[in-house]
Formats: structure tokens, C-alpha cells, sequence
């Protein structure tokens, strides 16, 4: 879940392309490939403040716009077009990385305005949360489904994955919440819902996710508006096909 908050967007579109190599074979994203940006943003490492998205937002923006019109060309297809093809999820993650970009690099923008607000709150929490919610998902999927081991079948080890990626949301969602307030937690569902390509992209089987979520909240006594929230903001963040 850190990369959902880093805001780096050369690591965003590597990701990207990395996971979609066959259909994208033919596209030459290395004459897009930025040095100085790519050691700017290696010295920035984890969410850049005011004065570094001024440094940082011209290179970005032109990468991240290099990369969508060498993948739109070798395609031979916009994005919006790719989002509606039968595997839509490279035209979502573009889509949604680009919206980001601009957002976070518009000085006008209320995304940046609170990105720039909750920063320091929300870069402490990632940091040292996102491994605790993690760490608590295999110990619940332990309790749950048991121990994992080498034994489980692809769709055992799939659901196993989906119940831990679930809770970890989940419990990034709670967490940050009580820790950086309601705008930390509602940016952070915003980036991870843009992103829906690459969230919970295990959970890929829309009614295992639904039976797995309902198990997990029972099993958490989760009741009344906490639960309806979470299921909400799952909803915006499943992966469909």
C-alpha cells in the first residue's frame, strides 16, 4: 500500500508498464526515461513537500504525458478507449496516474491543498501502519483459514491473499483515520480508488470478495456505520473486471 502515497510518478508508470510487458512490446517507453528526475526523485524518496512538488511537477507532468502518448500510439488506442476494452485495467492505471499527477501538481487544486495539510501526519502513519495492518491480516487469515503452507491449491492461496489484503485496507482506512483525521482517510480511499488497477488486485472474483469481507467483519464485530463506511470505500476500490 506505500506506493499508493509516494506520489512518485516515474515508480507509478514503471509499475505499469512491468505488469502489462507482452501487450506494451512494441511501445518505446525508454525515450521517456528522465535522469535528473529520476535522482530527484530517488533524493525526495517518500511524499515531497510544497517546495519539492514546485522542483519536481514540470519533469513529472511531461513524463507521465510521454508515457501516455507512446502507449497510446503503439496501441493504437486513447485511454479512454482502453479503459472500455475487455481488459481495461492498463487504460484505468494510466488514467488514473495521470489524474493524479495533475491534481497533485495543480497549486490550485484541493487535492494538493490537502495533500499539503496532512502530509507530515499521513507519511509517519504509511510508514510504520502500513507494515502493522499487514502483519495483523496473516495473523487473522492464520485464525480464519489456518496457517498457510505449501499445500493450499491456487484458489485457497487466492482467497487467502484477498482476506489479507482486505483487512489491511481496512485497517489502513481506520487507522488513519483516528490518527490523521477524516481528510487524511478520504485522500487516501481517492488514490487508492484512481488506482483501482492495482488495488486489491487479488481480489479479483467479485462475489469471493464480497463472502470474504462479510466473513471478516463478523469475525471483527464490526456493526452499524463503521462497517457500512468500509464496505463503501471497498466498493470504490475492488478491482472489476
Amino acid at each position: 500500500m506505500k506506493v499508493l502515497f509516494l506520489f512518485l510518478f516515474e515508480f507509478l508508470l514503471f509499475l505499469s508498464v512491468r505488469g502489462f510487458r507482452e501487450e506494451l512490446e512494441d511501445c518505446n517507453f525508454e525515450k521517456c526515461a528522465d535522469d535528473e528526475l529520476s535522482d530527484s526523485l530517488m533524493e525526495v524518496r517518500f511524499m515531497p513537500n510544497d517546495e519539492q512538488l514546485r522542483d519536481l511537477c514540470p519533469a513529472a507532468l511531461q513524463y507521465v504525458n510521454c508515457i501516455i502518448e507512446e502507449a497510446e500510439t503503439c496501441l493504437g488506442k486513447t485511454v479512454e478507449e482502453m479503459e472500455r476494452s475487455p481488459v481495461p485495467t492498463f487504460g484505468k492505471i494510466l488514467s488514473g496516474g495521470r489524474s493524479l499527477a495533475q491534481d497533485i501538481c495543480d497549486e490550485n487544486s484541493q487535492f494538493r491543498q490537502d495533500y499539503l495539510e496532512n502530509r507530515q501526519c499521513i507519511r509517519g502513519f504509511i510508514m510504520a501502519g502500513s507494515r502493522l495492518c499487514r502483519k495483523e491480516g496473516v495473523n487473522i487469515a492464520d485464525i480464519i483459514m489456518g496457517p498457510s503452507d505449501d499445500k493450499l491449491d491456487d484458489e485457497e492461496d487466492e482467497t487467502r491473499e484477498c482476506l489479507i489484503g482486505t483487512y489491511e485496507v481496512s485497517c489502513l482506512i481506520m487507522e488513519l483515520e483516528d490518527t490523521c483525521g477524516e481528510t487524511a482517510q478520504k485522500m487516501f480511499v481517492d488514490v487508492m480508488s484512481r488506482l483501482k488497477g492495482m488495488s486489491l488486485s487479488i481480489c479479483d472474483n467479485k462475489d469471493t470478495a464480497a463472502a470474504i469481507r462479510s466473513k471478516l467483519f463478523d469475525y471483527l464485530e464490526l456493526e452499524g456505520g463503521v462497517r457500512s463506511k468500509l464496505d463503501i470505500a471497498l466498493n470504490r476500490l475492488i478491482k472489476k473486471r
